[in-house]
């Protein structure tokens, strides 16, 4: 379930988020053993941070399950900062050389041009400029990124829903309801590790296939609440109940993903001030990245919009066809290679 599903065999890009996943694997282990470690959990955590500042989020839930699972919490959480602060320490030196601020994240740096433009965001009475593309509620209506047929809010969800199938979709909410009357502490734990990095990426607008990926920083505690709700099914107690659960429950997520098909949401104008060239219609990448020089095909909409609401009840197998041998030449043509091509993203993206 966890690794054989079209959301994980889809990915044919390695980026930080597969090494992510990985680290936050172990780090899961690391703190769910009887005895947790401060020291050892804050040096890997650290190197998490160093891979991926959105791993900040995980935090609270850290923080939150040494407190009520150490004998010492006091002396494993100090531990845990210190270890951390050990491995994170090597990143934020470099960004302090670079960027003149330690906390400065790379695409914020004020003298590269990839900050160019910012948008106005508002939430509540707060104003503040960003140049990426948040969605409602800090835009004042709900969006999508061209490319896309919804907003991300709803895109990450309908891409498990699609992958996994429903019934297996259905047992993220009989897992996680099964984990909270049985271990309220570890369901509890769990949310707080999911909820803040969903809604994080809920909001994001400035999106594309490659971020996609994103789910793989929280997708630990779902495979963890469809086991959960695996093995609550398969107990012999009150079997019929369980059963008649899961179909009304399956049956609901069906309604509520085919309806969805009946939405059309309005395209986020801000991108082709982002990606002017977008607007131009000239495919003319020199980077892979043809989503920033091209039009949206409605075509291909309709088409990724008919994939992610068909509600299909098991796992959607991709079928596209993966060529070994080609991609094995590949691999040994880059292993040969002894330059590298460096490509200004930002004046390729805003010049001429």
């Amino acid at each position: 379930i966890a690794a054989l599903n079209s959301y994980i065999l889809s990915i044919n890009n390695l980026n930080p988020n597969i090494l992510g996943l990985m680290i936050i694997s172990i780090l899961l282990y690391l703190l769910l053993k009887d005895t947790p470690h401060g020291l050892i959990i804050g040096l890997v955590y650290g190197t998490l941070g160093g891979i991926r500042n959105e791993s900040i989020l995980f935090l609270p839930a850290i923080i939150y399950w040494l407190f009520i699972s150490s004998p010492g919490k006091r002396r494993n959480i100090i531990l845990f900062f210190i270890g951390s602060l050990l491995t994170i320490a090597p990143i934020l030196y470099w960004n302090q050389y670079a960027f003149g601020n330690p906390f400065m994240h790379p695409t914020q740096f004020p003298s590269l041009g990839g900050f160019r433009p910012v948008f106005e965001h508002r939430f509540l009475f707060w104003k503040f400029y960003f140049n990426g593309m948040l969605n409602y509620p800090f835009y004042h209506k709900i969006i999508r990124t061209p490319y896309f047929s919804f907003p991300t809010f709803l895109l990450l969800p309908l891409t498990l829903a699609s992958s996994l199938g429903i019934l297996m979709f259905s047992f993220i909410f009989t897992g996680a309801l099964n984990l909270f009357k049985r271990r309220k502490q570890l369901f509890i734990f769990f949310m707080l590790w999911l909820l803040p990095m969903y809604l994080l990426l809920a909001v994001q607008e400035n999106w594309s296939n490659l971020k996609m990926t994103f789910l793989l920083m929280l997708i630990n505690p779902i495979i963890i609440f469809i086991a959960a709700g695996i093995e609550n099914l398969f107990s012999v107690r009150k079997l019929k109940k369980k059963l008649t659960a899961v179909a009304l429950l399956s049956i609901a997520i069906f309604f509520s993903i085919k309806s969805l098909a009946y939405f059309d949401f309005k395209v986020d104008q801000r991108w082709y001030k982002r990606f002017p060239r977008a607007a131009e219609g000239k495919n003319i990448s020199y980077i892979g990245d043809d989503l920033r020089t091209k039009k949206e095909d409605p075509a291909e909409l309709l088409d990724q919009k008919r994939i992610l609401t068909q509600g299909n009840l098991l796992p959607r197998l991709n079928k596209t066809p993966i060529d070994l041998l080609e991609k094995i030449q590949i691999i040994k043509q880059e292993m040969k290679q002894k330059e590298i091509t460096l490509v200004d993203i930002w004046k390729y993206i805003y010049e001429k």
